[in-house]
Formats: structure tokens, C-alpha cells, sequence
């Protein structure tokens, strides 16, 4: 057995291992850790060797951060380059909704307005219903319009197309053949106007674009409004062949700057794609959210006419309010260089105001529709346009 003194020995020997030397940690010039400090071993390890990871850490996350911003220059530099002529400045991110796909650029956070997309019954606002938010009619309304509306345009630009795609001759000409119906009535009195022509047409064919506003100040009838004018006029195209897109539109301020915007497009119905079922249904689906960057979702319309090769374009702008909304300094350049654009490429610019005709200021063709029985009047319009 060991003594009490040996006892001692080993108690004192213990309590030494214990406890920190705070000679050693003054003589490394570092102040000694108050002991009882909740404080995890690691901690404590690297203070004592002298190791600290402050500076590390930094260094880290400025190099991560750095790599981030970097990489969503980049993507911003690809998203300019596929959507846009050149790249915006105050415009961060972008996302084209797609059935069943998100096509994403930079960091944008998740849109609400397609109920469809995300499964979102009812969800942009607690107290209101999808009928209040303009997603669904109200009991015993429907968003498909009455053959009433879609009949008298139908059968005029029937008729419209059926004479133009005619040969006419032209009568009463100096050249071209001897037209012998004039030739005993001119010849006498040396008329030289003895020839005729047959003027063939020349293949003519449309491809319309529509770009409806859902922005969140069209939640309730201008939203209702803008979906039963978009659901007759694609009734209309589609029954006379015509090939048509729909796409919808929205923007935010971006979720990290605040002061910039990301954008929201929803294609509803691509070009060359069938109009269905599933296309009417992403249609009603469609609910409001954000505001509205004119300029750059214009050149994105713009962008998609480029690509068409059909002789007769159309861009059918639907708005609720001025134009631009947001980011209006850069957004009035960029609409007003692509609306020269537009008219320098022969592509012709609609708009339906839903309660405002503000397109008309900057040279659209502009109806304006303030109730449901001006739905008539936007299908009438377009019509006049096929026809001419």
C-alpha cells in the first residue's frame, strides 16, 4: 500500500495535467483561456498550440464567394447571349417555365404564377380564393368563348384568305399579253391600254405571338379578362391554321440584391405545338405574381419572331398598366430599340390594354378592353389584321 504522502503526490500530479500552464500561454504571448469557459476541445486545442482559423475561414468564404458571383456573371453572359442582344444591367436572373421543366439562369426563387407548375391551389394569398385571384371563373362562367364571339371574325378571314390566294387579272395595261376583250373597243382610237397580266398571290402565310401581363396587379377581373380574350383569339388561329405561341410574363425584385430583377416567362403553348387540352389548361392555370419588365420580355418576343420564317409576324402584347413598369430607365431604351427593330423587319405590333390603351403611345396597335363584352372587340381586332 502507498503512504499518505505518496497519495498526495499523485492528487497533485493529476490536477496538474488538468489544468493549463499560464506561464507557457503568457510566454507564447497569447492571454490564457478562462477555464470553465464553455468552449469545445478543438477550440481549446488550437488556442493552446497557438493555431487559429479565424483568418482561414475568411479567406474561404471570400474565395467562395468570389467563385459565386463568377458563376452567375457567367450565367448571366449565357442568358444574354440565347434571349437577349445584349446583356442587361440590372436584370439577374431568368426563368423560362416549361410543362414539366424549368429552364433557370442565376439565382432566381420560385415563382408563383403557375398554380399548375408547382401545385399551388389557392396559395398566393390565404384570404383569397383562386376565383377573387382570377385563376378559376366563377359558378357558371367558363374562360372558353361563345361561337358568338369567334363566328363573325372565323367566316371574315375565310373569306379574306379565299381571295387572296385567287389569280386576278389586271385589265387596261400597255404591256403584257393582248387582252382581246379590250382590244376591239381600244384599237380603233389607238388606245395603247390593249395588254393584260394575271397577277398570281404570293404564298402568304402568319405566325402570330401572344404575350399576356401577370403581373400581381391583374389578380381578379384583369385576369379573368385577359384569359377569355387569349382563350377566343387562340380559337380563332387554330381553327384557320394558323400557326400561334402563347407565353406569359412577370418579374420580381431579385431575391438577393433587391434593387435588381429576375424575370418569369411561361410558355403556354410553343410554336408548332398542338392547341389542346393540356395548352388551355396551362392557360386558366396561369395566376399573378410580380410586376413587369417590358423592355427585355418585348425583345424576348422580339427574339422568337426572329426565328420564325413564316412572310407575316404578329406580336400580340397584352399589358394592364404603363409601360414600362419596373426598371424603367433601361427597360424604355431596350422596348424602344426593339420596337425599331420590330418595325424595321416588317413584323406588326399589337396590344390589348386591359383597362389602360398605353401600348398606343409607343406606336402598338391598341385595343382596349375594360369589361367581358370587349372580348368581341380583341378577337375583331386581330381578325382585321389576317384579313388585310
Amino acid at each position: 500500500m502507498s503512504s499518505e504522502g505518496d497519495a498526495d503526490a499523485v492528487t497533485e500530479a493529476q490536477d496538474g495535467a488538468d489544468q493549463p500552464d499560464p506561464d507557457a500561454e503568457e510566454e507564447a504571448g497569447q492571454p490564457a483561456p478562462e477555464w470553465g469557459e464553455e468552449k469545445g476541445a478543438a477550440e481549446i486545442l488550437d488556442h493552446m498550440l497557438g493555431h487559429d482559423h479565424h483568418d482561414e475561414d475568411n479567406e474561404d468564404f471570400d474565395e467562395r464567394q468570389k467563385r459565386q458571383e463568377e458563376d452567375e456573371a457567367m450565367e448571366v453572359a449565357i442568358m444574354s447571349a440565347k434571349y437577349f442582344d445584349t446583356t442587361p444591367k440590372n436584370i439577374l436572373g431568368f426563368r423560362l417555365h416549361r410543362e414539366g421543366a424549368h429552364e433557370s439562369v442565376a439565382n432566381v426563387d420560385m415563382a408563383l404564377a403557375w398554380t399548375h407548375a408547382y401545385g399551388i391551389h389557392g396559395g398566393y394569398n390565404a384570404s383569397r380564393s383562386r376565383v377573387e385571384m382570377g385563376i378559376d371563373c366563377p359558378l357558371g362562367e367558363q374562360f372558353s368563348p361563345p361561337e358568338s364571339v369567334i363566328g363573325s371574325t372565323l367566316l371574315g378571314a375565310r373569306l379574306a384568305f379565299t381571295a387572296n390566294r385567287r389569280s386576278r387579272a389586271e385589265r387596261g395595261l400597255k404591256s403584257g399579253k393582248v387582252d382581246r376583250r379590250s382590244l376591239g373597243r381600244r384599237a380603233p382610237f389607238d388606245d395603247p391600254r390593249v395588254f393584260h397580266k394575271i397577277r398570281r398571290p404570293g404564298k402568304r402565310d402568319y405566325f402570330v405571338l401572344i404575350g399576356m401581363d401577370v403581373s400581381g396587379s391583374t389578380k381578379g377581373e384583369a385576369l379573368k379578362l385577359e384569359k377569355k380574350a387569349v382563350m377566343a383569339e387562340a380559337e380563332v388561329l387554330s381553327r384557320l391554321g394558323i400557326n400561334f405561341a402563347i407565353y406569359a410574363h412577370s418579374a420580381k425584385a431579385h431575391e438577393i440584391t433587391h434593387t435588381q430583377m429576375s424575370m418569369d416567362l411561361y410558355e403556354i403553348k410553343a410554336p408548332d405545338e398542338p392547341w389542346n387540352s393540356g395548352t388551355r389548361h396551362r392557360l386558366t392555370e396561369l395566376g399573378p405574381d410580380g410586376g413587369n419588365v417590358d423592355g427585355h420580355t418585348l425583345e424576348f418576343y422580339r427574339r422568337i419572331l426572329d426565328g420564325r420564317k413564316e412572310t407575316d409576324k404578329v406580336l400580340q402584347y397584352y399589358t394592364d398598366g404603363a409601360m414600362p413598369a419596373s426598371n424603367f430607365h433601361e427597360e424604355l431604351a431596350v422596348m424602344k430599340e426593339n420596337i425599331k427593330i420590330c418595325n424595321d423587319r416588317g413584323y406588326t405590333l399589337m396590344a390589348v390594354g386591359v383597362g389602360t390603351d398605353s401600348p398606343a403611345a409607343h406606336g402598338f396597335d391598341t385595343v382596349q378592353v375594360d369589361e367581358v363584352a370587349d372580348v368581341a372587340r380583341v378577337v375583331q381586332h386581330l381578325g382585321r389584321r389576317l384579313q388585310a
